[in-house]
């Protein structure tokens, strides 16, 4: 693997180099397009010298208060003016043990943007230049700089994909990354199908031993002091569970998520027509029986939804989880292993029960999950058809009248002073046995959310002699989530004993979505990338009228087969893997 050079940092420092896009070696990476504008360059100081707004150091203060003296020793030469830095109070305490010792010294290099995050009203060139948007965290990433005054944390820049790339962070996992580049510390999915995959490639450091040792910065007799882990609700088998690999390591850092398929509506423009929406249940049924009558009234595609295209499974887990998630948990359940957590659909049962006739695309009941996805295609916008992004100013000026999308939202839509209507809440839509005869729960709850940029640690950090500072970084942050999260409105944290800073319209419907164990069973957060992207083609025809849903169904199985005979050969025991196929 190709080392890591800080010659890197160099490159920021010049005004014909874009911002922060320069690659571990040095080189600049193609298809990377400059920043927009200017921003004040980190130089040796620390985080702290550009994005720090109050914390003041001891070891800077000294200096000060040194230098104060021998100005005054000076004075009756000449006057003198000299900046004193404002004394301020620390923004969290530390346990009276203090902080771990640290043989590193040098800089870790952190992106703190990534996946299922809002841009948290960055500008493209703040974005490229690694800016968190968030003084809290800045005051956080400060204090432990000072804790550690041989480590400079140095923000990295978000990179920007070549045309056709799944998305940027997958890009950059597969090429940077995989090639032993980029950052020390980024931010990911946090599922099995991306942190897992990648982690059992070699691409990341499994953190299991580290969740089983107690967080040094987290006080005696509280969670986490013992086990790190314990800062989780139902440690391994919590949220840690989404981002298990399949050969069951933990990648992953979880220490928020985002209550997804809340639906923000036009309340005005409803009582206006005399309409209502459906409360306190958003069943599927009934949400388009109110967009049947917001069509007929002259609003040709009055719905956004809030990701991808008809392809994205963001939607299909509306479905599949009260129709295939207990159907998986009653039926494809492996007891031979111990590890297999209790609420969560392995990937190895999903594929013994399609290998052995257990489940199938072609079953009545995943039919069914085809036809309520297509109910509301007719009146979502042309936008989401095709996958193009969806604009959220359509939504504030009445253009559109329902949105379906996050609590990450909340803020730009409930806080902005130009929305000239009331905007009602709800939570997601669901399925009950009002909406679908296969339905498995009478009054079945919304969806839960995945991680929201769970922290993973780059394999390359090993080489590098970072791995330790990375993380007892992530440590410390997760000791201090509380003080984090006063700077993100809108994203739930899932550290015990942090309270969410949601805007209070959204806080009841958001509890709904709060994951204390896992996403809900989607097949496609099970496969592999190839199976996900033929599935989603699929999907794409299907819904636009271009093949049937006995097409759509008959194609969906093949792939499924397909992934599982590749999941197979690489996962069982006769592989080296840790599927016994003797115990299906």
């Amino acid at each position: 693997m190709q080392s890591y050079s800080r010659e890197c940092r160099k490159c920021r420092e010049t005004e014909e180099k874009p911002i922060d896009r320069c690659t571990a070696n040095g080189q600049f990476q193609t298809g990377l397009k400059p920043a927009k504008e200017k921003l004040p360059m980190k130089t040796k100081g620390t985080f702290a010298k550009t994005q720090r707004k109050s914390y003041t150091s001891p070891r800077r203060l000294i200096f000060t208060v040194i230098a104060v003296a021998l100005v005054a020793l000076m004075g009756a030469c000449a006057p003198q003016v000299v900046e004193v830095e404002r004394v301020v109070e620390k923004v969290v305490e530390v346990p009276a043990t203090g902080p771990p010792e640290l043989d590193y010294e040098g800089e870790l290099v952190v992106m703190f943007d990534g996946g299922y995050m809002p841009p948290e009203g960055l500008t493209d060139a703040q974005r490229a230049a690694g800016e968190t948007g968030n003084e809290y965290m800045a005051e956080l990433i400060a204090q432990w700089e000072d804790m550690h005054p041989g480590i400079d944390v140095v923000p990295f820049g978000v990179p920007e994909a070549p045309p056709g790339a799944q998305t940027a962070l997958i890009w950059y996992m597969k090429t940077a990354i995989a090639a032993g580049q980029g950052p020390d510390l980024m931010r990911y999915y946090g599922g099995t199908g991306y942190d897992g995959a990648e982690g059992d490639r070699g691409l990341l450091v499994p953190l299991d031993a580290y969740f089983r040792q107690p967080n040094p910065y987290v006080e005696e007799g509280r969670a986490g002091s013992d086990r790190w882990v314990d800062q989780w609700e139902n440690g391994f088998d919590g949220i840690l569970a989404q981002s298990k690999s399949l050969a069951g390591r933990y990648y992953s850092i979880p220490l928020e998520t985002a209550a997804p398929s809340l639906i923000y509506y036009n309340k005005t423009a409803l009582d206006e027509l005399g309409l209502e929406f459906p409360s306190p249940r958003t069943n599927i049924t009934v949400l388009v029986e109110l967009l049947k009558e917001l069509k007929a009234a002259g609003h040709e595609t009055p719905m956004h939804l809030m990701c991808c295209s008809p392809a994205g499974n963001w939607d299909s887990l509306i479905f599949d989880h009260s129709i295939i998630e207990p159907k998986g948990l009653a039926e494809w359940r492996l007891d031979y292993k111990v590890s297999l957590s209790e609420n969560v659909i392995e990937a190895e049962e999903f594929s013994r029960a399609i290998k052995q006739g257990l489940f199938a695309a072609t079953d009545p009941e995943y039919k069914e999950t085809l036809r309520l996805g297509k109910l509301w295609v007719p009146y979502v916008t042309e936008e989401w058809k095709i996958g193009a992004p969806v604009q959220l100013s359509d939504f504030l000026t009445g253009k559109v009248l329902i949105r379906m999308s996050g609590s990450w939202e909340a803020e730009a839509i409930l806080g902005n002073p130009e929305v000239d209507f009331e905007v009602g809440v709800a939570s997601g839509p669901v399925v009950g046995l009002v909406d679908s005869e296969y339905s498995m729960e009478e009054e079945p709850g919304p969806f839960v959310g995945g991680p929201a940029g769970a922290w993973v640690v780059n394999a390359a950090a090993v080489k590098r002699g970072t791995l330790e500072a990375s993380v007892d970084f992530l440590q410390f942050l997760s000791a201090n989530w509380g003080h984090a999260v006063k700077g993100r409105p809108g994203l739930v944290p899932v550290i015990k004993d942090v309270e969410p800073n949601v805007r209070p319209e959204v806080a009841e419907p958001a509890k709904a979505h709060i994951p204390t164990s896992v996403m809900r069973w989607s097949y496609a957060d099970m496969v592999d990338a190839g199976a996900r992207e033929e599935a989603f083609i699929i999907l794409q025809e299907f819904y636009l009228d271009q093949i049937t849903i006995d097409e759509a169904a008959e194609r969906m199985q093949q792939v499924w087969e397909e992934w599982a005979d590749r999941a197979i050969e690489t996962n069982s025991t006769e592989s080296g893997g840790s599927w016994d196929l003797s115990k299906w």
